[in-house]
Order: structure tokens, then sequence, then C-alpha cells
């Protein structure tokens, strides 16, 4: 700190992890809820997220994934699909495919 002062504000990419950390909290948690009374296991990864997704799909059966954005796929879910090791469905927005 200046002369001494100790430094009492936090780092900003340090506020940047927290807030990041928190925000995947609250959105597993919502998608908790949203499951209802199913049994639900959650997972948190750290990585490239379209390698995260097909590792951790590894042994299940059936990934579901939601696109948004553009009509086309992009790289990612593409990537996801061709990769994952079983069954994928594509769920577009409001049910309603491009």
């Amino acid at each position: 700190g200046l002369l001494g002062r100790p430094r009492r504000e936090v780092d900003p990419a340090t506020a940047d992890l927290v807030s990041a950390e928190r925000a995947a909290d609250e959105l597993l948690e919502a998608a908790r809820d949203r499951a209802g009374n199913r049994l639900v296991r959650t997972l948190r990864r750290h990585g490239r997220p379209e390698r995260e997704v097909v590792a951790a799909a590894a042994g299940a059966g059936l990934l579901v994934l939601c696109r948004e954005g553009t009509d086309a796929l992009g790289p990612r879910v593409r990537f996801v699909v061709e990769q994952a090791a079983c069954p994928v469905l594509l769920v577009w927005p409001d049910g309603d495919p491009p």
C-alpha cells in the first residue's frame, strides 16, 4: 500500500472469480429446482466447455443440450454432438427447430 499502509481492497481478479463461482452455484441450484422431484446430480467442472460436457456425459444414457443464439449450431455444440459417446437430444428454445 501507499507509504506502508496495508491494502484493504480485494484484487479484481479474485473478486471476478468469487463472483463467477457464486453465479455458477446459483445456476446449478436453479437447474435443480426446475427438475422438481427427479433425481438430479450436479457436477461443476473447469476447462473448455465442449470437452468438459463430453467428458461429463461419459457413461450417460442421454445428453440433452439446449442451443441458444442463431439458427446454426455453433462449433462447441457441433463438437459435443460429434464426440459424445451417448445419444444427444438437441432442444430448441420454445420447441421450434430452425
